[in-house]
């Protein structure tokens, strides 16, 4: 399901008119375009509003130096170009230019928080619930589909940086190289969850390696060989490549590559970076006593 769509549901749910892909047209060009992924009457003071959705990956070349500075960097681009693009036209027609900028890791740009807090708003009016829960949901569902945009989006990563992985850096797992072969990216897990909630290690004792656990001060080190890869893995029809398990994880960069953590990303140059267990916490668990 496309993000329009769902949310022609989510207009729905709102009582609110809506219509997808609303003032197509020529350009000088020729070419066919429109400003609207959905209309929706009567969004602010009786005029329309064209809300247009647009996912942008913050590992593209064109935007990683911003995205590596300032967290949403982006989607707040994304929204730019799109006013570029559709203003004119959408003030010709009497309506609001509202982008819905989302990066591929989940950050949304501002119009698009302001614009889905209030149809959250009106969907839990219209349906007696808290407005915590309508939140929630919407959210959540878009999550599912954005899932899918960052399998897609990671393509242009994986497919330009990172054919002959092998060549451009090396792995050392506790002091020992490690093959990488095959592969077009790694993945160092210090707990067992990873794009959107995905299990990258099967808790399989196999191979000397055994389950992913937080308190045994080992990191999980896996392959991924290609993006569509990644999508076996989001709807579980795939596992990552376990490489193995230890407390010293030294990468060798010989040449510039995209790297993120915790969906923050950055080209990094050659380098060495070395990854240890820096220390825990006691923390407080919730105990039922049903």
């Amino acid at each position: 399901m496309h993000c329009a769509t769902l949310s022609l549901e989510s207009c729905k749910q709102a009582c609110i008119g809506g219509q997808l892909e609303a003032g197509s047209s020529l350009d000088e060009e020729g070419r066919q375009t429109r400003p609207a992924d959905i209309l929706v009457q009567n969004w602010e003071f009786g005029k329309p509003a064209a809300l247009d959705f647009t996912v942008t990956s913050p590992l593209n070349p064109t935007t990683l130096n911003g995205a590596s500075v300032t967290a949403g960097s982006a989607a707040s681009a994304a929204e730019a170009r799109k006013h570029v693009t559709n203003d004119a036209k959408c003030n010709r027609l009497g309506w609001a230019c509202i982008p819905l900028a989302v990066e591929t890791y989940g950050c949304w740009g501002d119009e698009a928080i302001k614009c889905l807090d209030r149809l959250a708003a009106r969907i839990a009016t219209r349906t007696a619930r808290p407005k915590s829960s309508a939140v929630s949901a919407l959210y959540g569902r878009l999550s599912i589909v954005l899932a899918w945009y960052l399998v897609f989006g990671a393509r242009d990563v994986l497919e330009q940086s990172g054919k002959d992985l092998h060549k451009k850096i090396e792995v050392q797992l506790d002091g020992v190289p490690h093959k990488l072969l095959g592969l077009e990216g790694i993945v160092v897990l210090n707990i067992n969850s990873w794009s959107a909630g995905c299990t990258m290690w099967s808790d399989t004792i196999k191979d000397g390696l055994g389950p992913s656990r937080m308190d045994d001060q080992l990191l999980e080190v896996v392959g991924l060989y290609s993006s569509i890869h990644i999508g076996k893995i989001q709807v579980s029809l795939s596992e990552a490549l376990r490489l193995g398990q230890a407390k010293e994880i030294k990468i060798i960069v010989h040449e510039s590559i995209p790297l993120q953590v915790d969906g923050e990303p950055w080209q990094q140059g050659p380098s060495t970076i070395t990854i240890t267990h820096h220390g825990q916490a006691h923390m407080l668990k919730k105990v039922s006593h049903e």
